[in-house]
């Protein structure tokens, strides 16, 4: 959240010098730093895309003679950006960063599980100065499921709300219109980055609970072998 906040007060401050030519930037330089910011902002714009999709599901629910499934252009564009994210980590990853397959996927799902965090940060960047430094809490105490779920909850709630929305459209449309079948499946997509943000929250709090068992005594850990 700090990078990010921080990444949208640069471009705020310093328009003029990166868009507008105002300084000695060269265009790779100004190419550069778009590039390190575009992933971000496409963050915030599928928040965006998110809200307005659980948005619009209520409203077909509410007002089904006036309001449609909207056309199918924009679930597929919604949904070719988040292809386009997920494809990137998975091809650059294992020969830049030499992860392997394995390695690129469980980096997707670490940077999905970001996704609100960031896009939070881009929309308060762009819209607020002067936010207090936040300082990551590296050394504070491991947490528990519940307690992490707490620290979640937007995405939990984003998450229930996503699925909800995808299974009534199931039972109220049904499977026979192929843009509500497309709308249905753009909803599951935009639901995977709250999955991996629990997932994750999950990992997290399973490693916590691992580390803070005490290890066993050397003569019961051999007692125990025998038993074995």
């Amino acid at each position: 959240y700090r990078w990010v906040y921080g990444a949208m007060q640069i471009m705020k401050r310093h328009a003029g010098a990166i868009f507008l030519g105002r300084a000695r930037l060269s265009w790779e330089q100004r190419y550069q730093f778009l590039c390190g910011w575009l992933p971000w902002i496409s963050d915030g714009l599928g928040m965006v895309v998110t809200l307005m999709a659980i948005v619009w599901t209520g409203l077909m629910w509410a007002s089904p003679t006036y309001i449609d499934v909207p056309m199918p252009a924009l679930s597929a564009a919604a949904m070719s950006l988040f292809a386009t994210k997920i494809l990137k980590t998975l091809l650059l990853y294992p020969p830049k960063v030499r992860s392997g397959v394995k390695g690129a996927a469980m980096a997707s799902v670490a940077g999905l599980s970001l996704t609100h965090s960031v896009g939070k940060a881009v929309w308060t960047g762009l819209f607020t100065s002067g936010k207090p430094f936040l300082r990551t809490p590296k050394c504070e105490d491991p947490a528990l499921f519940s307690q992490v779920l707490r620290v979640i909850w937007q995405e939990t709630s984003l998450f229930v709300l996503l699925v909800a929305a995808m299974i009534s459209m199931g039972f109220d449309r049904g499977f026979v219109d192929p843009a509500v079948t497309l709308w249905m499946v753009m909803l599951g997509v935009q639901s995977l980055p709250y999955a991996a943000t629990l997932a994750t929250a999950a990992i997290s709090a399973r490693s916590n609970a691992r580390a803070e068992k005490p290890p066993l005594r050397p003569g019961l850990a051999a007692e125990l072998s025998k038993a074995a």
